[in-house]
């Protein structure tokens, strides 16, 4: 599963998107922020606070940062 924080166009902080990840029972979540990468370490951290393998990701904006549907998966 991917998502997306308030870094970009989410719309909840990236520990209340783990936080309930980890409450639903997802165990693997990928943050993918568009053309933000900047929380990459943060959102590790809070997987391992709340037992979530984070796969760091980024999606990609086009002209007028609409939403390509690009998304990469970065390693770590």
């Amino acid at each position: 599963m991917h998502c997306h924080s308030r870094l970009s166009d989410g719309s909840l902080q990236p520990e209340t998107v783990v936080r309930l990840a980890a409450f639903k029972g997802i165990d693997t979540l990928s943050i993918t922020d568009h053309d933000c990468v900047s929380g990459t370490k943060g959102h590790l951290a809070l997987g391992e606070k709340y037992g979530i393998h984070i796969i760091p990701g980024a999606g990609g904006s086009g002209p007028g940062k609409r939403p390509t549907g690009a998304c990469a998966l970065l390693p770590v």
